[in-house]
């Protein structure tokens, strides 16, 4: 038998509160008309101010949601179909009516975050935020290694 020490926190409590997480978040979407991949775009490009170098966009897609370049491609000409995003050479940017919604959203997504997270010491919070930066980096390493 082995003297390993088993982790406190596993990686089913983890993919159980990811799922938890977002699921909330699907269904505060739904009521706005979005889904998940789509606000990951908006979030994305709005998050940088409203513009991306397309580079940029692209390595953050295909990392948060695991899209290769064709499901992305189509992605984006989808988002950029509804008239919230505009995509020319080498960049991505919120439309207005895209900046608007993205500012309703971000605010509909923090009323979420501030449930969720309420209560909690955010000191402990920022050790969290650090110890799972850092498992998630060693995770990547052990997949790829």
């Amino acid at each position: 038998m082995s003297d390993v020490t088993v982790p406190v926190i596993s990686g089913f409590d983890l993919n159980l509160a990811a799922r938890a997480t977002r699921s909330a978040l699907d269904r505060v979407l739904e009521r706005e008309g979005l889904t998940f991949p789509t606000w990951g775009v908006m979030n994305q490009i709005g998050s940088k101010g409203g513009r991306i170098p397309a580079e940029e966009l692209t390595a953050a897609l295909r990392a948060g949601l695991g899209m290769g370049p064709e499901a992305l491609s189509g992605l984006l000409r989808a988002v950029a179909a509804e008239g919230l995003i505009t995509v020319g050479e080498g960049s991505a940017e919120l439309t207005a009516a895209g900046a608007e919604r993205f500012r309703r959203l971000q605010a509909l997504v923090a009323d979420l975050a501030g449930e969720l997270w309420a209560g909690f010491d955010p000191e402990e919070l920022a050790v969290t935020r650090r110890v799972l930066v850092e498992v998630a980096e060693r995770a990547r390493a052990a997949a790829t290694g």
